[in-house]
């Protein structure tokens, strides 16, 4: 036939060849871009998700091994170092309790004083009844020689009994609670309280404190 040019069958012109090639390396550099980025994905996630599981471990044991807010603390009879009969653990109707717990020992404490004086000093001048304590796990003579040498704005009680403590899940000290008419903790600060964050902390002790009255 006139017009067309015949080619071997099965033959492709170096041309073709060129191009061919040129196409598969272009869809190569583009997968491999592609599987570059999916791993890259992957991996942010991954990282991600170790970081969320990790954060979700921290939460379970501090609500495990810590006080939180949500548990209820078991109410249990006291007596002030002024000799006054109180009730921890319990509120009247309406009102809550601060309680701070602290050792005659414990460096962090005594620079958390100061907020926990500011604390019983607000709520004292506010219409609400909240009632203030301080829970010290050192017995009389120590604590009483405490209170004396640094002014304690509040009364204090002794926290000697292993049980309670256990179920009041001190791991360690100082820990500030506020707790309502049935025990239940509304704030928790677990640590000292001092500097530039003393203030926001008073703050929302106080505001835990007279809420619901």
């Amino acid at each position: 036939m006139t017009g067309i040019s015949r080619r071997g069958r099965g033959k492709v012109e170096p041309a073709s060849q060129g191009g061919l090639a040129i196409g598969r390396w272009r869809t190569l550099t583009v997968l491999t871009v592609v599987l570059a980025g999916l791993s890259a994905l992957l991996a942010t996630q991954k990282r991600q998700l170790r970081a969320e599981a990790e954060a979700l471990r921290e939460t379970v044991r501090r609500q495990v091994d810590f006080p939180h807010t949500g548990m209820v603390v078991p109410a249990f009879d006291g007596v002030t170092l002024e000799g006054d009969e109180v009730r921890i653990g319990v509120a009247a109707p309406g009102t809550r309790q601060i309680l701070f717990m602290l050792d005659t020992r414990c460096g962090n404490c005594l620079v958390t004083l100061p907020a926990w004086n500011r604390m019983a000093e607000a709520v004292a001048h506010d219409d609400a009844s909240v009632e203030v304590y301080g829970l010290s796990l050192d017995p009389a003579p120590e604590t009483r020689a405490y209170v004396e040498e640094h002014g304690l704005g509040f009364s204090v009680v002794l926290f000697d009994d292993e049980r309670y403590r256990e179920l009041y899940r001190v791991r360690g000290i100082p820990i500030t609670l506020v707790v309502n008419e049935i025990g239940a903790v509304e704030y928790v600060r677990l640590g000292s309280i001092f500097g530039e964050w003393a203030d926001p902390v008073v703050d929302s002790v106080v505001t835990a404190a007279v809420a619901g009255r």
